[in-house]
């Protein structure tokens, strides 16, 4: 994984430069319109999510910080548990 420095705000947007110099951007929320509501499989917000969550875990890591948890990451876990356990 590449370093970063920031993150840093430019024109109200938060991003952090990637030691390649590639600035990284914040992943913004998708709009209201732009939800087709037919459960594609790549909907908008899954992507939005994932992105928002990759983002979030590169400010962590950049910062020395542990990465939050998700619901996700706790069900993982628990079944990771449960399987070592058998």
């Amino acid at each position: 994984m590449s370093k970063s420095t920031g993150p840093f705000i430019e024109n109200g947007l938060e991003y952090i430069v990637l030691d390649t110099g590639e600035k990284l951007y914040e992943p913004q929320e998708p709009g209201p319109h732009d939800c087709c509501g037919k459960g594609c499989q790549e909907c908008v917000w899954t992507v939005y999510l994932e992105s928002k969550k990759a983002y979030e875990d590169m400010v962590a890591d950049m910062k020395g910080m542990p990465r939050e948890l998700t619901a996700f990451d706790l069900l993982e876990l628990r079944l990771k548990e449960k399987e070592q356990a058998r």
